[in-house]
């Protein structure tokens, strides 16, 4: 899986809360750019604790998402996915 060394944390599925958590390497002033698969569920918010976030449901069909992160400082930043949807 092409990134998965760059996660600090593996990611964590919270069913109650339905929340995708995860601690990633940022390096600074880059894109970094993390698909989703949405399996059913719809993204409401992305938040993070050391840079910019935020999710984009792709409008093709696809079933996937794009979360974008961004920082101005080479960090490990944790992100959160918030969803909304019954499985």
């Amino acid at each position: 899986m092409q990134g998965y060394v760059d996660l600090v944390i593996k990611p964590v599925w919270n069913m109650q809360e339905l929340a995708l958590s995860v601690t990633s390497s940022v390096i600074a002033n880059g894109p970094y750019r993390v698909t989703i698969a949405l399996n059913g569920f719809e993204p409401l918010n992305a938040i993070s604790n050391h840079a910019d976030a935020k999710i984009i449901a792709r409008k093709d069909g696809s079933g996937l998402a794009d979360l974008f992160i961004s920082t101005e400082n080479n960090t490990d930043a944790t992100w959160k996915i918030i969803f909304s949807g019954t499985h």
